[in-house]
């Protein structure tokens, strides 16, 4: 196992493909990056009536740039899940939905491009998600010299935490391990 500290959680991951049935993707912990690690979807977090949606493994094999981006050795990072919305949660409305890697040791953490928005209605929207606010115009005249603004980070508490694990190191000294 390869968990460099405590609590020492990495995110990365993406997900690729959504709508109100079916979200695709991969993610891993960098900190522990053979391990596969489950993914747990959920709505609204940032408001009182958040709800866990579903959750599943991300253990399918992908493309080895997944197994780079993640420093695994093997790329096998990929998740897939068909749910339903719970009938309660249907009001015809577009919902941010969170995806969080749950890793060995430390708290969730949300992978890179998670909210996504997903309609949750009983047919198709008839209108598109409401857009992000657009970045503040930059004076720069060459595009690539424009810094974007970084997302702040985001902890939530989804549950109690995973007890610490007890590691005891061996102390070593001139190629002696006691």
């Amino acid at each position: 196992m390869a968990v460099t500290g405590v609590f020492a959680v990495q995110p990365a991951g993406y997900v690729e493909q959504y709508n109100s049935t079916y979200i695709s993707g991969w993610a891993c912990d960098k900190h522990d990056p053979d391990y596969q690690v489950p993914v747990h979807m959920w709505s609204d977090i940032l408001r009182d009536d958040k709800h866990f949606l579903t959750g599943t493994e991300s253990k399918l094999p992908r493309e080895a740039a997944v197994g780079t981006a993640c420093a695994s050795t093997h790329s096998n990072h990929g998740f897939v899940v068909n749910y339903s919305i719970p009938a309660n949660l249907i009001d015809n409305k577009w919902h941010d939905v969170h995806v969080f890697i749950i890793p060995r040791a430390g708290s969730p953490k949300e992978i890179s491009n998670s909210p996504v928005k997903i309609f949750f209605g009983a047919s198709n929207p008839t209108q598109n998600p409401p857009k992000p606010p657009s970045p503040p115009a930059s004076s720069a005249s060459d595009p690539f010299d424009v810094i974007p603004t970084p997302r702040p980070m985001i902890e939530n508490d989804l549950g109690p935490k995973p007890p610490v694990p007890k590691v005891i190191w061996e102390r070593c000294d001139d190629y002696m391990c006691y």
